[in-house]
C-alpha cells in the first residue's frame, strides 16, 4: 500500500487515483497518522437483481406448486381456532 501526505495526495490526485483504480490502495495521511484510503471501486451486484429467498425456502425446497401463503395463512388460522378453543374450554371448567 502507498503512503502520502495529504499536501502530496492534493497535488498527485488524477494519478493516485489511477493507481486505486488498478488495484494499488493508497493511503492518505495528516501528521503521519492515517485521515483517508482510496480504493479502487468493487463491482457490485445490483440490489434489484438480488432474489430474496425465504426462510422457508433454504428450510425446504419449494416446488412450482408450492403456495407458502396460503400455508401460512393456514397454520395461522388454525392456532387461531385453537386458541378460541382452549380459552373457551378454561372459562367452562
Amino acid at each position: 500500500m502507498q503512503t502520502v501526505g495529504i499536501k502530496e495526495a492534493q497535488a498527485r490526485l488524477p494519478e493516485l487515483m489511477d493507481s486505486a483504480a488498478s488495484g494499488k490502495d493508497v493511503l492518505i495521511t495528516r501528521d503521519d497518522k492515517p485521515v483517508a484510503r482510496l480504493t479502487g471501486s468493487m463491482d457490485r451486484p445490483s440490489l434489484s437483481a438480488i432474489r430474496p429467498v425465504s426462510v422457508g425456502a433454504i428450510l425446504r425446497p419449494s416446488t412450482s406448486d408450492d403456495d407458502l401463503l396460503e400455508e401460512m395463512t393456514t397454520d395461522f388460522t388454525d392456532k387461531r381456532i385453537a386458541a378460541a378453543v382452549l380459552w373457551a374450554w378454561t372459562c367452562w371448567t
